[in-house]
């Protein structure tokens, strides 16, 4: 139903707004999430609370979200049991399964994540990792190609790239690039 009341226009029921048959904006009082752009967070259900997606696909498969905040088309768009991550960028933890705790921000930043947790991606990096967790990247391609080395900082344009070691820290452009141990 379409209600207006001299200074609201609202929508009612479950399903939000849409144009086209296409629903583009979604918030609900009751499990606490905001939806806006074309299938975003499209099978959320109840259990779903305090999510946020913007942009085309982000959290589109999600079932169960709770705590993720996805800004960009296909942000976190394969997410089904993670929780707590935050994707800013297009294909920003777009792999991303059931890992959580999770912060990537630039494009496709952490984009093939599926099960690790606690990284954090800032520039455009960390784009290979899969199961790797409790890294820290700053930077154009830092941990680039790293897949499943944990614990590692990288902070500088290609840092640590193309690195599957865990527990190495590497300051300043190109540092530690190729490292094996």
């Amino acid at each position: 139903s379409l209600t207006y009341d001299g200074t609201n226009l609202g929508v009612g029921g479950n399903n939000g707004f849409a144009i086209g048959g296409s629903r583009i904006l979604y918030a609900s009082s009751t499990i606490y999430s905001t939806l806006g752009g074309i299938q975003a967070g499209q099978n959320l259900r109840a259990s779903a609370t305090n999510t946020t997606a913007f942009g085309y696909q982000a959290l589109a498969t999600a079932t169960s979200s709770v705590g993720n905040s996805a800004f960009g088309a296909s942000a976190l768009v394969s997410n089904r049991g993670g929780y707590s991550n935050t994707a800013v960028g297009n294909l920003t933890l777009a792999d991303n399964t059931s890992g959580y705790l999770n912060t990537a921000i630039g494009a496709a930043t952490l984009v093939n994540n599926i099960t690790g947790h606690h990284n954090v991606g800032v520039g455009g990096n960390l784009y290979a990792n899969t199961t790797g967790s409790s890294n820290s990247a700053l930077g154009s391609n830092a941990l680039g190609v790293n897949v499943t080395g944990s614990g590692n900082s990288a902070f500088g344009m290609n840092a640590l790239s193309n690195n599957n070691a865990s527990y190495a820290v590497a300051v300043g452009s190109q540092a530690l690039f190729g490292n094996t141990s």
